[in-house]
C-alpha cells in the first residue's frame, strides 16, 4: 500500500460498500480523514447509489409504536431479516409515534431520512452509519414563498415525493397532473398528461422505483403501475397486479423484477412476482412484539452526514 499513492487509493475507497469503509476508518488517520471528508462521501454515494433492483441488500427503515425503530435487511440469502435499531435513533420525547417527513412516507434522500413527532423536536439520521442529528419544529415565518409559484393547486393532503432533485405532487385540478418543483432552480413543471384517463387523485399513489418517478393506479380489478422515461417524456407500463383487495404501496424492485411493496396500512411486506403472477408476504412471524403499525421507507447505504 505504500508503494500507491493516496489518489489512487482514494479512487479504490471511493468503490468499497459502506460498511467496509467504516472498519477502514481504523487503518490510518490520513484514511479516516478521506472518509469522514463531504467530498470523498459525495463520490462514494455517486458509486454506491445503484438502482436498488441491482443491489442485493435492500434496506426497509420502519418507524412503529412505543418509540420503536426497526430495520428489515433483504440480504442476499434473499430473506428478510430483523434487527433493533440502537435506542439513541429514536428522539427523547413522550410522543408514541413518529413520520418520515423528507421525500414521502416511502422514500429517502442520499441515505438520510428525517423523522417528525408532531410539536416536538425532529430528527434526521443515517440509519446505515447512526449518525443524527436533531433540530426544532419548523416556524411558519421562517418560510418564503417561491416565485412564480406554482401554476396548479397542489393536493395538500398528501406527502411531495423527493427524486433526483425534484418534488412531486399531484394537482387538484379536473384533469389531474404530476406537477415537479426542481429545488435547484425553484421552477416548476407539468410533466406529461397521466397514463390513464380514468386515474383520480384518490386512485393514485406516486412513487420511486429504481430512481425513476412512478404512478400506480388501483380500481376494483387490478393495480396497474407505469414507469417515466425522462428521455422520451412517456409513461411505459411495468406492471399489472390482478386481485388486488386494497391497493399496494411500491417500495423497491428486486432480483427478476419482483416488486416489493407494503398493503395500505404499513402492517405487511408483500413481494409481487411478475412471471408467476403470484403475491406472497415475506414478514410473517418476524417481528410479533412490535406490530408495523409506522411508515416505512427504502434507503442506499451512504456516508453522508450534516455538518
Amino acid at each position: 500500500m505504500e508503494l500507491l499513492p493516496h489518489d489512487a487509493v482514494e479512487r479504490i475507497l471511493e468503490r468499497v460498500p459502506v460498511k467496509s469503509l467504516l472498519r477502514f476508518k481504523s487503518v490510518s488517520k490520513q484514511w479516516k480523514f478521506t472518509i469522514e471528508s463531504q467530498y470523498f462521501q459525495k463520490k462514494q454515494l455517486t458509486f454506491g447509489s445503484k438502482p436498488v433492483g441491482d443491489d442485493d441488500d435492500i434496506y426497509v427503515l420502519l418507524v412503529v409504536t412505543e418509540l420503536k425503530t426497526v430495520v428489515l435487511s433483504y440480504d442476499d440469502r434473499r430473506c428478510l431479516v430483523v434487527t433493533s435499531a440502537p435506542r439513541n435513533l429514536v428522539l427523547e420525547s413522550s410522543s408514541l409515534y413518529f413520520s418520515i417527513l423528507l421525500g414521502g412516507w416511502q422514500n429517502s434522500c442520499d441515505g438520510l431520512v428525517c423523522l417528525s413527532a408532531y410539536l416536538k423536536a425532529n430528527l434526521v439520521l443515517n440509519p446505515t452509519t447512526r449518525w443524527h442529528r436533531s433540530f426544532p419544529p419548523s416556524s411558519t415565518n421562517a418560510w418564503r414563498y417561491i416565485t412564480p409559484s406554482s401554476p396548479y393547486r397542489i393536493i395538500a393532503s398528501t406527502y411531495p415525493l423527493y427524486l433526483d432533485g425534484s418534488l412531486y405532487w399531484l394537482t387538484e385540478e379536473k384533469e389531474t397532473k404530476v406537477l415537479s418543483l426542481d429545488l435547484h432552480t425553484e421552477t416548476f413543471q407539468i410533466i406529461t398528461p397521466l397514463p390513464s384517463a380514468e386515474a383520480t387523485p384518490k386512485k393514485i399513489i406516486i412513487s420511486n422505483l429504481n430512481n425513476r418517478l412512478c404512478l400506480s393506479f388501483c380500481n376494483r380489478t387490478q393495480q396497474v403501475i407505469w414507469s417515466f422515461s425522462s428521455e422520451t417524456k412517456t409513461w411505459e407500463h411495468i406492471y399489472s397486479i390482478v386481485s388486488v383487495l386494497t391497493p399496494l404501496f411500491p417500495l423497491a424492485i428486486l432480483e427478476k423484477n419482483k416488486l416489493l411493496s407494503s398493503d395500505v396500512f404499513g402492517t405487511e411486506l408483500v413481494m409481487y412476482d411478475p412471471t408467476t403472477k403470484s403475491l406472497d408476504s415475506v414478514f410473517k412471524d418476524v417481528c410479533k412484539d412490535a406490530p408495523l403499525l409506522g411508515n416505512l421507507v427504502c434507503y442506499v447505504k451512504s456516508l453522508i452526514s450534516i455538518l
